[in-house]
């Protein structure tokens, strides 16, 4: 390679013995690690700042103070160390910040300082904070009152009906009228519904005679009969209830023979005793298949709390006795353990668990009838 290696800029001179300061240490690092800035434009961004609509004005004083460091407001000769921030920061407060009449109070021209300026726009901002919150409680109270009585109003306002359909009266009610095409039934003139007709009702001529019977608009009926009515406001054909007709004759009862169930339950028992008496057993026995290539399974004994065995013991020589189960003294395939669960009146309940042998069981396959299918096998039946 042609040329001399130069050497990298150091921060000190290590041939140099001066005793140094912290400070003037961290000057030098600052200058050789942070990089140059344009004063002039960092001082651009700095005049630009202005407060936002809803910026507190704390954050508009640090955004201020951050940007002000990098624009170096001092004196420039070497010997003078005065610089002009606070100044600086005054006047740029008194510019940038949002509030009109708050900006007119720091143009009064007394040359307040730094600190009578930030202070009195902190005064200026819990002032205008207190006001919203008041403004806020009286525009509820305002509204809710509105409210209240817009509701009494509306209470005090009789509702408006329709002469014509019956409804309630709206705005739009002419156009959407339901009775404006229709025909009435009274005076069969068009625009208005028969409950709503003006005319005068026609009151029936009513005379009774001596016979028995009545006349009624001088029609003269065939029974006469005190009974309830019901008067409705619409026209239609009357229909006879079954205790009217019953009462004119129009229809007679006929006594058919029903027979009484009983009443209470000790009395259905006591009539069908042989049904429910003992467990209930089919008559025969029932062979059942197994699957092919079906291995038997011997589940082990379960043991059994000894509370439970003299219950246990009374329980399956009932049941031996019942003929419901049989004794087994032989070696089987076949072994299933039992299942105890103990009723709330002190006695057992005992199942059996042969979900193995189930799954090996064959099944027979059988279409249970349904309604349809029985009453259609009784059609015409006239003995049961």
């Amino acid at each position: 390679m042609l040329g001399v290696d130069i050497p990298a800029p150091t921060i000190t001179n290590p041939n140099e013995k001066t005793q140094r300061t912290l400070q003037e240490v961290l000057v030098k690092f600052d200058n050789h690690c942070v990089p140059l800035r344009n004063v002039a434009m960092e001082s651009y961004k700095f005049n630009m700042i202005f407060q936002k609509q809803y910026q507190s004005f704390a954050e508009f004083e640090t955004e201020l103070r951050k940007q002000m460091q990098y624009c170096a407001y001092k004196c420039s000769s070497t010997t003078c160390q005065a610089t002009f921030d606070e100044r600086m920061l005054r006047d740029r407060i008194i510019v940038g910040v949002y509030d009109k009449k708050l900006q007119l109070k720091l143009l009064d021209g007394r040359n307040e300082s730094l600190a009578d300026v930030i202070a009195k726009c902190k005064v200026f901002e819990i002032a205008h904070q207190h006001k919203n919150i008041l403004d806020d409680k009286s525009s509820t109270v305002a509204s809710i009152a509105s409210d209240i009585q817009a509701n009494i109003n509306a209470l005090d306002q009789p509702k408006r009906v329709c002469f014509n359909c019956g409804q309630l009266w709206q705005k739009e009610h002419v156009l959407i009228c339901k009775a404006k095409y229709a025909m009435c039934r009274k005076c069969t003139k068009k625009g208005h519904f028969a409950v709503m007709c003006r005319q005068m009702d026609k009151k029936p001529h009513q005379t009774q005679s001596s016979n028995g019977k009545i006349n009624l608009n001088k029609q003269t009926v065939g029974t006469l009969l005190w009974s309830d009515i019901t008067v409705v406001s619409n026209e239609f054909e009357p229909i006879l209830g079954l205790y009217t007709c019953v009462e004119l004759g129009i229809v007679k009862r006929a006594d058919i023979g029903v027979i009484s169930l009983p009443h209470s339950t000790e009395s259905f028992l006591e009539q069908y005793k042989d049904v429910f008496t003992g467990c209930g057993k089919f008559p025969g026995e029932y062979k059942i298949y197994l699957k092919e290539n079906s291995k038997p399974v011997v589940h082990y004994r379960k043991r059994i709390p000894h509370a439970l065995l003299s219950p246990l013991k009374i329980e399956l020589d009932k049941m031996l006795q019942g003929g419901i189960i049989s004794r087994v003294d032989y070696p089987t395939d076949w072994v299933h353990n039992l299942q105890i669960h103990e009723k709330s009146n002190g006695k057992l309940r005992i199942c059996l668990d042969p979900k193995p042998l189930n799954n090996c069981i064959k099944r027979e396959h059988f279409l249970i009838p349904t309604i349809q299918d029985l009453m259609s096998c009784l059609a015409y039946s006239t003995v049961f």
